[in-house]
């Protein structure tokens, strides 16, 4: 009797065991693809809109999970690039509309959200309200703003060894409907406790064949083939320029601008002097040319300029020509091709 117990004991706890370790196993494969699932989500690559992929796989806008663990959607979001912006249209529900959208483009996971008690993220490159609301509403963010929040060059991304991540979010409210309210796009999460922590991400990378460009011009050129050409000459600079402007420092500025920069004398003014030669050499790379021999400078240069507003624009700012110097030689030799890839005969 003691002996039949005993072995329906072991018995028992032979099966405990093993519907346990069933139980830990099964649990840990479906942690795994989640994970999976989520980690194959928005890749895209960079480049030529005839050569490369060039659009997200479309997101979903969740407002939150019902009691029974399901998505409630309430309408989706498109994320595709074009040559000149990365554009995202938002379309509602049948019966819904749209009452405003953000947009949050971020560098990296850490940039993506702020404190633990605030998963929310800290800031959006769009917040836009839109009257009257609409079902679809479209918005586009140049491709210069997204590369000088990724700290490169378009020429750089031909480089395998520069593939960056963006990470995304967008959000809408979007009202008509009994769950209307703030929903969020993306399969990923942060946390996963709430409904704005979700995020999408975007790949990009350099792909087939690389704009080509084996030599640079110096500031004159640029000066006058810019904006507004002298004499017979024709607008050179790169269509994002001409359309978008350029960022010197942090501050953006727009073609015209920049013309007006170039035509402004140094008069003994390092800022001045320091923005000929960058403006150059960053028209150079959008050209085409290497940037390997002058990406440092560059980065340098933006660093020194900071916040500073250069002349002759509203508020224009001063350096002293020591503190210059250096950077302002170092871009000038790329221009004029004593370092890179050699000069434009």
């Amino acid at each position: 009797m003691k002996f039949a117990a005993s072995r329906s004991l072991l018995t028992l706890g032979f099966l405990t065991l093993f519907f346990s370790f069933l139980f830990v196993a099964c649990s840990k494969e479906e942690s795994n693809l989640k994970k999976s699932k989520l980690e194959a989500v928005g890749t895209a690559n960079w480049g030529s809109n005839d050569d490369c992929p060039f659009c997200l796989p479309t997101q979903d806008l969740i407002k939150r999970v019902n009691n029974q663990g399901a998505n409630v959607v309430l309408g989706t979001v498109d994320v595709c690039r074009t040559e000149e912006a990365l554009c995202f249209t938002y379309k509602a529900k049948a019966g819904s509309e749209i009452g405003s959208i953000k947009i949050g483009l971020f560098a990296s996971y850490d940039d993506l959200f702020g404190t633990n008690n605030n998963p929310a993220p800290k800031n959006f490159t769009v917040v836009r309200n839109i009257n009257p609301r609409t079902a679809t509403v479209s918005e586009c963010i140049p491709i210069g703003e997204v590369l000088t929040l990724l700290g490169l060059t378009e020429q750089q991304l031909y480089d395998p060894a520069n593939a960056v991540k963006l990470y995304i979010t967008a959000e809408a409210q979007i009202s008509g409907s009994q769950e209307g309210g703030q929903e969020w796009a993306g399969t990923r999460v942060g946390n996963g406790k709430y409904p704005f922590d979700r995020y999408f991400i975007y790949q990009f990378a350099g792909c087939n064949t690389p704009p080509t460009s084996s030599c640079t011009y110096t500031q004159g050129f640029w000066k006058t083939h810019g904006y507004a050409p002298t004499g017979n000459n024709a607008n050179e600079w790169d269509s994002n320029t001409q359309k978008n402007g350029m960022t010197l420092g942090t501050v953006k500025y727009t073609a015209e601008q920049l013309q007006n920069i170039f035509n402004t004398p140094v008069g003994g003014n390092g800022l001045i002097a320091l923005a000929h030669q960058l403006i150059a050499a960053k028209l150079n790379v959008a050209n085409g040319a290497d940037a390997t021999a002058i990406a440092a400078s560059i980065k340098a240069a933006d660093a020194l300029i900071g916040s500073l507003v250069i002349p002759p624009v509203s508020g224009g700012g001063y350096l002293a020509p020591k503190a210059t110097g250096s950077l302002t030689n170092k871009l000038a030799d790329y221009n004029e091709g004593i370092t890179g890839p050699g000069h434009c005969e």
